[in-house]
């Protein structure tokens, strides 16, 4: 029975409370409080006072190593764990049977080396795990850490376990990499981290993406084969067939491991060909392995050449924007459609503007044959839009001599075109230029052709917030009929060039760049024109993408054809696979200039 007795006593005397052991456990609250304050402020701030004295640093090491996750549940787990902690010492403590000073040293012992334990107890980098942008290829990663540890001591080291306290840390592998901070004892992120495409990669857009893939697909579609490489204007980059089955094979493990994607291509990459049996990503990030069997991405094409990244010749396409093809008094026929005919021909025209008896200054019509809703202007519509449509599709800049007064049309009655026209200014994928205020014939009143010049600058520049630098004339027209009266009167006016025909000429500061490419003259010609020439200048109007002209009783009318719809952007992206360097005009004058 007095055993039994004993054993109770025991046990009561281990959960008794005592007055030490509230004092202690107020101490251990106090130290829970401060630790809260020093990693609220030092992990923020990281100031120097945090570690100015040989108590408060070992303090704050030590007790932050327990209590890295602060939520409530978890400091009250806490303080009941101390609490036992203090029992146990206490209880342990006066059954020693020591005397006192040497109880006091067994203590001073322990807690010594409990501290030196916690507080020499590194930071581990091997116990995260770190993975591709993709989330599906494990990394074997290595570490590059530089800054300051708890000693104030400046620290640059490639080990994977540091001492605690300030660091920047760069954690990469052959392809990816990515900058961490470590702040008192952890690293910002959970267990698992995703390390970014490293700087042997080129970082892609979503839209920049969309543009390979957009183009990747119709290539295709029109020519029924694949394309070997692609060029990325933004970024000035050819991307090869590799790269963009690389980006295709992207796509799908991301959707597969459903993360945001971070599309990327290497900067410089020879592939190699290999085949694949499921994941094609895996295969070429891990392997440089592209898969000669194309149809696990459903592609039904062979692939001739993975790694094709040539470049031929500048090539800037301009288009002269404007609707029904229009005629002056040189060229107008019988049949001929006045502006005054119909309400339809003289859309958005006040009446001081229909001058109908001169058709040098307000144009006339070619006649179609068929039936073309709202003709002229719906020719000018739908050409246009194929025209912005390519450039937001594809990513490639054009140059658009525009008629303002057929741009006032379109936007009554397809107010959608001026949102493309303002938002591939935003993209800085468009060069607008001047086509004259009416298509106006030049080489009439000269003070008229100033005006009309001068008028169209300023509407464009004040109605898209732009500079406008080129001009194109209606018929090449010269003001004065002279090309050195026309540069001069130019030059006044703040324009920097002018492209109508012939190769380049600077006169007296004001550039000369002519066509030098019907694009009606097919798609094999401009495939030789590309590899045959330094630079190509294209030349087209927006009524002829969908429209022909066909010659009837000695003159030309318009005919609907739907299949030259595509023909504009079929010639986009033969001249992309053919290794053209897509530039703006006003780029090709001021390159050309430059060299000259």
């Amino acid at each position: 029975m007095r055993k039994k007795k004993k054993k109770k006593k025991s046990s009561e005397a281990f959960y008794k409370i005592t007055k030490a052991r509230v004092l202690v456990f107020i101490i251990a609250i106090l130290i829970l409080f401060s630790d809260k304050l020093f990693t609220t402020y030092c992990t923020n701030t990281f100031s120097s006072w945090c570690y100015s004295s040989l108590f408060i640093g070992p303090l704050y090491q030590a007790v932050s190593v327990l209590l890295i996750e602060k939520t409530v549940l978890y400091y009250i787990i806490s303080l009941l764990a101390i609490y036992l902690v203090i029992c146990l010492f206490d209880y342990l403590y006066k059954r020693l049977k020591l005397n006192y000073k040497k109880k006091l040293l067994i203590l001073i012992l322990v807690l010594v080396l409990f501290s030196f334990i916690i507080f020499f107890r590194p930071i581990n980098l091997n116990k995260y795990e770190f993975y591709d942008t993709t989330g599906e290829i494990k990394l074997n990663a290595l570490f590059y850490t530089k800054g300051t540890n708890i000693f104030k001591e400046n620290i640059s080291s490639d080990s994977n376990v540091i001492m605690y306290g300030n660091y920047d840390v760069t954690i990469r592998d052959l392809i990816f990499e990515k900058n961490y901070i470590i702040k008192g004892n952890k690293l910002n992120i959970d267990k698992v981290g995703y390390l970014l495409p490293g700087k042997t990669q080129l970082i892609l857009s979503k839209e920049e993406f969309e543009y390979i893939s957009n183009y990747f697909l119709d290539f295709q579609k029109y020519f029924f084969e694949l394309p070997v490489q692609y060029y990325l204007y933004k970024k000035n980059h050819v991307v090869s067939l590799g790269d963009i089955i690389l980006l295709q094979c992207e796509k799908e493990a991301f959707e597969r491991n459903s993360r945001l994607p971070v599309y990327f291509i290497p900067n410089e990459n020879v592939y190699e060909e290999g085949y694949i049996e499921e994941d094609c990503y895996k295969s070429i990030i891990i392997n440089n392995k592209q898969p000669t069997n194309l149809e696990i991405l459903d592609i039904e094409y062979q692939a001739e050449d993975f790694n094709s990244k040539k470049t031929t010749t500048k090539i800037s396409f301009t288009i002269d924007v404007e609707s029904g093809r229009y005629l002056n008094e040189g060229n107008k026929g019988e049949h001929s459609i006045n502006q005054c005919e119909a309400e339809i021909y003289s859309f958005g025209l006040e009446e001081h503007e229909k001058i109908c008896d001169n058709a040098d200054i307000l144009p006339e019509f070619s006649n179609y044959i068929g039936e073309i809703e709202q003709y002229p202007w719906i020719t000018g519509i739908k050409g246009f839009n194929e025209i912005l449509d390519t450039s937001l599709e594809y990513g490639t800049p054009t140059t658009n001599f525009i008629v303002i007064r057929d741009l006032k049309v379109f936007e009554q009655l397809d107010p959608m075109i001026i949102r493309k026209i303002e938002t591939l200014i935003e993209k800085d994928l468009i060069e607008i230029g001047v086509h004259t205020y009416y298509h106006r014939r030049l080489g009439g009143d000269i003070l008229d052709d100033k005006e009309d010049l001068k008028k169209s600058k300023k509407y464009f520049e004040q109605r898209f917030g732009i500079v406008i630098d080129g001009m194109r004339s209606p018929y090449f027209a010269h003001v004065e009929n002279d090309r050195i009266k026309h540069a001069e009167v130019l030059k006044k006016l703040d324009y920097a060039y002018f492209s109508h025909f012939g190769g380049f000429e600077d006169l007296d500061g004001v550039s000369s760049l002519g066509q030098n490419f019907f694009l009606s003259q097919g798609l094999d010609n401009l495939k030789n024109f590309i590899k045959e020439n330094p630079y190509v200048l294209t030349i087209s109007h927006s009524w002829d993408i969908g429209y022909y002209g066909e010659e009837k009783e000695g003159e030309i009318y318009l005919k609907q054809d739907d299949e030259e719809l595509a023909y504009f952007r079929k010639a986009i992206l033969l001249s992309l696979n053919e290794g053209a360097i897509f530039v703006k005009t006003k780029e090709l004058v001021k390159e050309i200039k430059n060299l000259n």
